[in-house]
């Protein structure tokens, strides 16, 4: 099962996160995740009555996706493509501001 509790308060940090901030910035915001998830965990009795609680075996707060982590993914998903191209006999390539590129147009930390 999953839920969406605690959405918001990674939403209004995630929201600082952007293109005209720092390395660090993002560092520091990524870092607090610790805080928030302790949040989360202490709010899920305001969601869920207690008898449900008690059923639940454990609870993982995912951590937000970095542009790091993203790069890295839009780069798995554009091999991806270009294997699935060379199978059609059409070549792929691409450069590293290509990557930016696709960074830039879909990278939302809020979500």
């Amino acid at each position: 099962m999953t839920a969406n509790i605690g959405s918001e308060e990674f939403a209004t940090n995630a929201s600082r996160i952007g293109f005209d901030v720092t390395e660090a910035t993002k560092d520091r915001i990524i870092d607090d995740f610790e805080q928030i998830e302790e949040k989360v965990i202490k709010s899920l009795d305001e969601y869920f009555s207690p008898e449900f609680i008690n059923r639940i075996d454990k609870v993982i707060v995912f951590k937000p996706l970095d542009t790091k982590v993203i790069k890295k993914i839009i780069t798995l998903q554009l091999l991806d493509l270009q294997k699935r191209l060379a199978a059609l006999g059409v070549t792929l390539e691409w450069a590293a501001p290509v990557i930016e590129r696709i960074l830039k147009d879909t990278y939302n930390p809020e979500f």
